[in-house]
Protein backbone atom coordinates (compact mmCIF):
# COMPACT_ATOMS: atom_id res chain seq x y z
CA UNK A 1 0.00 0.00 0.00
CA UNK A 2 0.92 4.03 0.04
CA UNK A 3 3.76 4.64 3.12
CA UNK A 4 1.56 8.08 4.41
CA UNK A 5 -1.62 6.14 4.36
CA UNK A 6 -0.25 3.53 6.72
CA UNK A 7 1.59 6.21 8.66
CA UNK A 8 -2.06 7.47 8.85
CA UNK A 9 -3.46 4.29 9.66
CA UNK A 10 -1.03 3.46 12.68
CA UNK A 11 -1.74 7.13 13.61
CA UNK A 12 -4.77 6.22 14.65
CA UNK A 13 -4.35 3.30 15.73
CA UNK A 14 -2.19 5.13 18.54
CA UNK A 15 -4.83 7.47 19.10
CA UNK A 16 -7.33 5.01 19.57
CA UNK A 17 -9.46 6.46 16.58
CA UNK A 18 -11.57 5.00 14.76
CA UNK A 19 -11.28 5.26 11.10
CA UNK A 20 -13.82 4.51 8.05
CA UNK A 21 -12.09 3.24 4.92
CA UNK A 22 -13.98 4.29 1.67
CA UNK A 23 -12.66 2.67 -1.57
CA UNK A 24 -12.97 4.12 -4.31
CA UNK A 25 -12.84 1.54 -7.37
CA UNK A 26 -12.23 4.19 -10.14
CA UNK A 27 -8.93 4.21 -8.87
CA UNK A 28 -7.86 0.65 -10.39
CA UNK A 29 -7.07 0.45 -13.52
CA UNK A 30 -9.29 -0.89 -16.36
CA UNK A 31 -7.23 -3.58 -17.29
CA UNK A 32 -7.75 -5.07 -13.79
CA UNK A 33 -11.55 -3.36 -13.06
CA UNK A 34 -13.15 -2.22 -16.16
CA UNK A 35 -16.53 -2.54 -14.55
CA UNK A 36 -16.86 1.19 -13.09
CA UNK A 37 -18.51 4.68 -13.53
CA UNK A 38 -15.27 5.95 -15.13
CA UNK A 39 -12.74 3.85 -15.86
CA UNK A 40 -9.20 4.53 -16.83
CA UNK A 41 -6.02 3.09 -18.50
CA UNK A 42 -3.97 4.32 -15.25
CA UNK A 43 -4.57 3.58 -11.71
CA UNK A 44 -3.80 0.99 -8.96
CA UNK A 45 -3.26 -2.65 -10.28
CA UNK A 46 -5.55 -5.52 -8.90
CA UNK A 47 -2.09 -6.44 -6.25
CA UNK A 48 -2.27 -3.50 -4.43
CA UNK A 49 -5.76 -2.95 -4.08
CA UNK A 50 -5.73 -6.18 -2.36
CA UNK A 51 -2.65 -5.22 -0.45
CA UNK A 52 -4.79 -2.23 0.90
CA UNK A 53 -7.36 -4.04 1.31
CA UNK A 54 -5.80 -6.76 3.64
CA UNK A 55 -3.75 -3.33 5.76
CA UNK A 56 -6.89 -1.26 6.50
CA UNK A 57 -8.37 -4.69 7.55
CA UNK A 58 -5.55 -5.39 10.18
CA UNK A 59 -5.81 -1.43 11.41
CA UNK A 60 -7.31 -2.03 14.43
CA UNK A 61 -8.68 1.41 14.22
CA UNK A 62 -10.88 0.29 10.99
CA UNK A 63 -14.49 0.11 12.10
CA UNK A 64 -15.55 0.41 8.42
CA UNK A 65 -15.01 -0.34 4.79
CA UNK A 66 -17.10 0.37 1.42
CA UNK A 67 -16.07 0.13 -2.31
CA UNK A 68 -17.85 2.35 -4.23
CA UNK A 69 -18.39 2.70 -7.92
CA UNK A 70 -18.68 -0.26 -9.35
CA UNK A 71 -20.88 0.01 -11.99
CA UNK A 72 -22.48 -4.05 -13.11
CA UNK A 73 -24.05 -1.99 -16.23
CA UNK A 74 -20.42 -2.08 -17.43
CA UNK A 75 -18.94 -4.83 -16.68
CA UNK A 76 -19.60 -7.09 -13.47
CA UNK A 77 -17.70 -10.75 -14.04
CA UNK A 78 -14.20 -9.48 -13.65
CA UNK A 79 -14.72 -6.63 -11.62
CA UNK A 80 -17.47 -8.36 -9.00
CA UNK A 81 -14.70 -11.01 -8.70
CA UNK A 82 -11.95 -8.12 -8.14
CA UNK A 83 -14.07 -6.75 -5.05
CA UNK A 84 -15.55 -9.66 -3.32
CA UNK A 85 -11.63 -10.64 -3.23
CA UNK A 86 -10.83 -7.40 -1.94
CA UNK A 87 -13.42 -8.08 1.04
CA UNK A 88 -11.74 -11.02 1.28
CA UNK A 89 -8.95 -9.79 2.15
CA UNK A 90 -9.89 -6.78 4.17
CA UNK A 91 -11.46 -9.58 6.57
CA UNK A 92 -8.54 -11.44 6.08
CA UNK A 93 -6.52 -8.57 7.76
CA UNK A 94 -9.88 -7.93 10.68
CA UNK A 95 -9.15 -11.71 11.42
CA UNK A 96 -5.40 -10.95 11.95
CA UNK A 97 -5.71 -8.37 13.95
CA UNK A 98 -4.32 -8.75 17.55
Amino acid sequence: CFAAELEMLADADAGRQHVFVSFDVDSIAAAFCPGVSCPSPIGLDAETALQCCLRAGMCKSVRLMDMSEFNPAVEDYNTGKLLATMFYNFVMGVSMRP
